[in-house]
C-alpha cells in the first residue's frame, strides 16, 4: 500500500558489514517491504562493508575521525536523507548522548553475548568471546537491543542462545555467535517494525 509508513534505515559498520550483508539480503528476498537501507555509515574508511554498499548502490558517509563534533554533520546528513532508523552492525564508536536523544528509542544495536552478561565498556568483539571462554561459560549468544546512554544497558528485543562446547576456543565461538546474529537481527527489527507501523510511524 502506498500509504503504508516506510522505515528508512541507516546501518552503521566499522569493519566487514556482515550483518549489514544478512539485513540487506533478506530485503532482497522480500523480508521487510516496507523498509530499505538508505545509508551505510563508516567510523572506517577502509571497511569492507564499504565495497558491499557501493556494489548495491547503497549511499554511503564516513565519519571524520579527526572532527571532535562529527555527530553534528552526520545528525544533519540523517536528517537530510530522512532516515527514521539506526542499526549499529559491528559499528566501533560510542555516539554521544546528543546523538542518541535525538533518535531516542530508534537505534538498535547487536551485542555478541547474552546481555546483561558481558556488556558494558571495553567488552566489543573478541574481547566478549575471550571473556566468556575463560569464564567456562556454559552458553554464550547474541543480543538485539534498543540504544541507550548507557553502553550496552537498552531494553533487549530478542536473544539466542548456543550450549558452548568443551573445546571451543574464543575464536570458534566467534564465529558461531556470528552465524546467530545473522540469524536474528533482520526477524528482529522486522518485528519491531511491525508492531510499530501497526500504530503508524
Amino acid at each position: 500500500m502506498n500509504d503504508t509508513p516506510r522505515v528508512k534505515l541507516a546501518i552503521f559498520i566499522s569493519g566487514n558489514g556482515s550483518n549489514l550483508k544478512a539485513i540487506h539480503q533478506e530485503m532482497l528476498n522480500g523480508f521487510m517491504p516496507y523498509a530499505s537501507i538508505e545509508l551505510v555509515v563508516s567510523s572506517n574508511q577502509k571497511a569492507a562493508g564499504l565495497n558491499y554498499a557501493k556494489n548495491n548502490s547503497i549511499e554511503t558517509y564516513i565519519i571524520n575521525q579527526q572532527d571532535q563534533g562529527w555527530d553534528l554533520p552526520l545528525l544533519n546528513h540523517l536528517e537530510t536523507n530522512k532516515i527514521t532508523d539506526i542499526a549499529l552492525a559491528g559499528f566501533m564508536k560510542v555516539l554521544p548522548k546528543r546523538f542518541i536523544d535525538h533518535f531516542i528509542g530508534r537505534i538498535y544495536n547487536i551485542h555478541p553475548s547474552l546481555l546483561p552478561k558481558y556488556g558494558g565498556k571495553g567488552m566489543y568483539g573478541q574481547h566478549v568471546h575471550e571473556a566468556v571462554i575463560k569464564n567456562k561459560e556454559c552458553k554464550s549468544g547474541c543480543t538485539v537491543h534498543i540504544v541507550t546512554a548507557g553502553i550496552d544497558e537498552g531494553p533487549i528485543l530478542a536473544q539466542s542462545s548456543l550450549i558452548i562446547e568443551s573445546n571451543d576456543t574464543a575464536a570458534s565461538l566467534a564465529i558461531k555467535v556470528l552465524e546467530l546474529e545473522h540469524q536474528l537481527y533482520a526477524p528482529t527489527l522486522d518485528a519491531h517494525f511491525r508492531k510499530r507501523i501497526g500504530k503508524r510511524l
